[in-house]
């Protein structure tokens, strides 16, 4: 989810157009989103698991490289060590795991291994995988499932051809971009997510184009819930929260009016149950013993589809673009050659989200990171993870 100050240039326009369900006003009042929004919106609780699973972890920390080694930051850093610098640079936590121990654990800018942020876009993943144990159980029938047998107001108008793969992917070929600050910060403080979901309409054939939409994993989260028969919450507590051991309480934001969970950046939780999500997907589904997801959808999330308008640096709510050169990811959507074929080997990926949240996976080292920041501190985290791996190992 993309986010800038561009949002603040808006917040009139937004007014006037959006007075409505009052969130041109909420806009205005609240602003660009924090990482303690949990604090403004609704919520939904994740409760604890009763058997909370503990990485093995080192007496002392492993010493992290020097900084200017492995960082990519359009801005130089002063600060003469590490810690400084993640003071600097607004971390509030970074987690190196390892061959499933904690080899580096950090905490910054007053946040604690318990504290909660909301991680915003890396909710899409979480989103996308309870997407997947939906299809396995046979709740949603495949990938090629019609949307519009969950939300029928779809089935009377273009919308009628999406499938639940083009909300995975990316191409549903709605009219929503979050390029398009307005419209993503209503569709952030909307007290109606339902009503606005309604009113948004096409721009491309679906399967056809890749447009960054949190729009798409809006919609993805209603048809899991109504596939379902049961909250988005409580089907996210019951598939992955509790059985991943989950240490700590979550929450998920909802709507004020219609009670819908933000499916697509509401999360908040801590780094720590963060990197067992991203533990699950480094076994390839499997979580001690016992299938959660099955491999070939943990599978994906480290391939690269380029079929039906997907774009071969996005899979299923994961990035995988960190060895591109180029570091404006929407430069190179549409009309750009693919990378090198040899770099396309690298099977790293991530789940990222606003101001610098990272969940970064390296199943070649056998690595999870896990960054959370109140900034992203204008670095490029994700090829910045990839190159401490590779110093690492």
């Amino acid at each position: 989810m993309k986010f800038s100050c561009k949002l603040l240039l808006h917040v009139l326009v937004c007014l006037i157009f959006s007075a409505c369900n009052g969130t041109g006003a909420r806009i205005i009042f609240k602003n660009a989103p924090n990482v303690t929004d949990y604090q403004i919106f609704d919520n939904d609780s994740l409760k604890a698991s009763e058997q909370p699973f503990h990485f093995k972890k080192r007496v002392d920390n492993i010493d992290i490289p020097d900084y200017r080694q492995w960082i990519m930051a359009k801005n130089d850093f002063k600060a003469d060590d590490f810690d400084t610098f993640l003071e600097e640079s607004k971390t509030a936590a970074f987690l190196v795991i390892r061959n499933d121990s904690i080899v580096y654990e950090s905490y910054h800018n007053g946040y604690t291994s318990d504290s909660l942020l909301q991680v915003f876009s890396v909710t899409k993943a979480f989103t996308t995988t309870l997407a997947g144990i939906a299809i396995d159980e046979g709740k949603i029938k495949s990938i090629d499932q019609p949307v519009s047998d969950f939300i029928p107001e779809f089935a009377d108008d273009e919308r009628k051809d999406i499938r639940i793969k083009d909300l995975l992917q990316m191409t549903s070929g709605l009219k929503f971009n979050d390029d398009r600050v307005l419209r993503l910060g209503r569709l952030y403080y909307n007290k109606e997510a339902l009503h606005f979901m309604h009113k948004t309409k096409m721009k491309y054939e679906p399967a056809t184009h890749f447009d960054y939409s949190s729009m798409t994993s809006q919609i993805l989260g209603v048809c899991i819930e109504r596939a379902c028969g049961q909250s988005y919450t409580s089907y996210l507590q019951e598939k992955l929260w509790s059985p991943l051991g989950m240490e700590y309480d979550g929450l998920v934001n909802v709507s004020k009016r219609d009670r819908v969970a933000q499916s697509f950046g509401g999360l908040s939780t801590n780094a720590l149950d963060l990197a067992k999500f991203g533990r699950l997907y480094l076994n390839k589904g499997q979580w001690n013993g016992a299938e959660i997801i099955s491999d070939e959808w943990a599978h994906a999330a480290s391939e690269r589809d380029t079929t039906e308008g997907s774009w071969w640096a996005y899979n299923q709510g994961f990035w995988l673009h960190s060895f591109a050169e180029k570091d404006d990811y929407y430069k190179d959507i549409h009309g750009d050659p693919i990378p090198d074929p040899k770099v396309l080997k690298m099977r790293d990926f991530t789940a990222a989200g606003y101001r610098g949240q990272m969940v970064y996976i390296n199943p070649d080292y056998n690595m999870i990171i896990v960054r959370l920041g109140i900034a992203e501190g204008d670095i490029v985290w994700n090829k910045s993870l990839l190159k401490l791996c590779e110093l690492l190992n």
